[in-house]
């Protein structure tokens, strides 16, 4: 057997802080159930995609799953009660016509259908899936007859699904979750296909994995941390040492990069993030990290599912965690290749005493990326500084990013891609470099001050030029061009909701279109987006060394810019993805 499929006994093990944990998060969300619906209502939220739904509280699918399985660790008899309506109710809103589209997924919502969805999120399979096998293996013997059918019909289905969908090996944490979900159903279900299938992507994952030398979502605290998790759920139920050795191998792939890029100083995971949703570290996963190098806090606000899931860092890294430590008392630069193809995606993080800069040398400006990221501060009082362009106060994944780093000087350049996204990198691309907007602006946006911290020493709007003071922390920006279309970029400051914005604006009017892609009838001045700039970081004031850049025309697309020992050779003339993604040749 390749797998254990019978857990009864499989939380006898949690630890007096990890009960207590269990009986704090259950309750809290206790006072979110509602029994006419038997789901968990939640404050609706959206990341701007898949979802079309607007309304003030939502009951979630996979939220109440966790829930169920919560109140079936706490082993109380009324809190199964709940658990079983909990489950018998959401296995009801998955897909189970084999001949849909949309087999064997849920909606995010009871309130949404899968069909209302815009598009519906093949995950679900894979998030709802692994509930419902979390209650299953570890429950089974508490669970009524026509309940358990139900479940392995719907755990079925979520599998087969998976199975047919089966993502690409890059999509790191769905792959790993929807590979627990085939391979303990095979198990469970006596299926030899998904058990194969699951087995030998387990293998086929390690191997790209490593190849590659880090996750495809590379130094992404959310993505990170759900692999973690993932990997953990596996391994606890897997038993065969062939594929036991295969996940120890990635959950310390795991633990080295979050070791890695952890300033100890700060408490923060330093960038560049390849996907993330907050730029401060969420509680959860701080706490995650805490949990694992043994300091545990009472007052951590618990989840439904961390006690199910506790890890425990590779003693060889645990210096890496500690500000104390001699490695944590120098300045070290870190420069790791996340990918390699057409462009090479290489990641630089300069990691000092009293901050960490992070830069990607390309990357899209996607609201998910920290593609140039800072941290200074200490925990519980941490700044951040990161860059954006905003496409009507919604961050553009159009615009392109190329940097090179060198410690704490920055040097970076910014194109369109005429069939990039706007909101998101697929689901909304434009047309033609076709798009509509009241305002665009590039933002460096610094998170977690307050304006008595805030020094602006000199700023020269027409120039784009500033140097200013952040409680300690002394940041200077150059601008070397800033061109969009017809309009050039000035620098502007505001503030607000616990925030500095300093902004380089192109536009900001009544709404208008823009078109890039139909270069035969534009202008010279108006087809060209030409965005570059200088910027330094540093803990003490910095000297009067000059900031201007160097540009240098390679070709009618290509402009080559140059300061210090740092080169950048980025498009000025809008184009098509294929072009921004391809190294030059000249």
């Amino acid at each position: 057997m390749t797998v254990a499929t019978d857990h009864p006994q499989a939380l006898e093990g949690l630890t007096d802080f990890e009960r207590r944990q269990l009986e704090k998060a259950v309750a809290q969300a206790r006072k979110d159930y509602t029994p006419a619906t038997r789901m968990l209502s939640t404050p609706f939220a959206s990341p701007g995609y898949h979802t079309t739904y607007k309304g003030p509280t939502v009951h979630e699918t996979r939220q109440s799953l966790k829930f169920a399985v919560a109140l079936l660790d706490t082993g109380s008899p009324d809190d199964l009660k709940i658990a079983i309506d909990i489950l018998g109710k959401v296995i009801s809103l998955q897909d189970q016509d084999p001949s849909s589209e949309t087999y064997g997924i849920w909606p995010w919502f009871l309130e949404e259908s899968i069909q209302e969805m815009d598009p519906p999120d093949w995950n679900w399979a894979d998030f709802c899936g692994a509930q419902l096998l979390e209650a299953h293996l570890t429950h089974a013997d508490r669970l009524p007859e026509e309940l358990l059918q139900q479940m392995d019909r719907a755990i079925l289905n979520a599998a087969r699904s998976i199975k047919k969908r089966d993502v690409p090996l890059g999509y790191t944490n769905i792959v790993i979750m929807g590979s627990f979900v085939c391979l303990l159903a095979g198990e469970l279900l006596n299926d030899n296909e998904l058990t194969e299938f699951a087995s030998d992507r387990i293998q086929r994952f390690h191997d790209y994995t490593f190849e590659l030398g880090t996750f495809s979502e590379y130094n992404s605290p959310p993505y990170t941390n759900v692999a973690l998790n993932e990997l953990r759920r596996l391994r606890r139920f897997v038993e065969a040492p062939e594929l036991g050795a295969l996940i120890d191998n990635l959950y310390e792939l795991a633990w080295q990069e979050i070791a890695l890029y952890f300033h100890p100083q700060t408490g923060q995971w330093s960038g560049p993030h390849s996907r993330c949703y907050e730029t401060l570290l969420t509680p959860q996963i701080e706490g995650s990290i805490q949990r694992a190098l043994g300091r545990e806090d009472p007052n951590e606000v618990p989840t439904l599912d961390q006690h199910r899931l506790s890890h425990k860092c590779p003693e060889k890294l645990r210096h890496y965690f500690d500000a104390n430590a001699s490695i944590a008392s120098k300045p070290r630069t870190l420069t790791k290749a996340f990918a390699k193809g057409s462009k090479n995606i290489i990641g630089t993080t300069y990691q000092h005493p009293e901050f960490s800069l992070g830069s990607v040398n390309y990357s899209d400006l996607n609201n998910q990326r920290r593609s140039l990221l800072a941290y200074w501060g200490k925990p519980g009082q941490v700044r951040s500084l990161r860059l954006r362009f905003l496409h009507d106060g919604y961050d553009f994944t159009a615009m392109q990013f190329y940097c090179a780093q060198q410690e704490g000087n920055i040097l970076a350049a910014l194109g369109l891609a005429t069939d990039g996204g706007d909101r998101h990198p697929y689901f909304d691309r434009l047309t033609n470099g076709q798009f509509k907007a009241d305002d665009l602006r590039l933002r460096f946006e610094v998170e977690g001050i307050e304006p008595k911290q805030i020094e602006v020493v000199e700023l020269d709007s027409a120039k784009g030029f500033g140097r200013f003071k952040f409680d300690g922390l002394h940041f200077a920006l150059n601008t070397i061009e800033a061109t969009f279309g017809e309009y050039m970029g000035h620098l502007e400051t505001s503030e607000g909701n616990n925030k500095f914005y300093i902004d380089l604006v192109f536009y900001s009017g009544p709404r208008r279109a823009f078109t890039f892609g139909d270069q035969a009838t534009a202008s010279a001045s108006s087809k060209q987006v030409s965005i570059a700039f200088t910027a330094s970081i540093a803990s003490e004031t910095p000297g009067t060394s000059p900031m201007e850049g160097k540009q240098t025309s390679l070709s009618p697309v290509y402009t080559k810019y140059s300061w210090k020992e740092m080169e950048v050779v980025a498009p000025t003339t809008p184009a098509p993805l294929e072009t921004m993604t391809q190294d030059p040749k000249f």
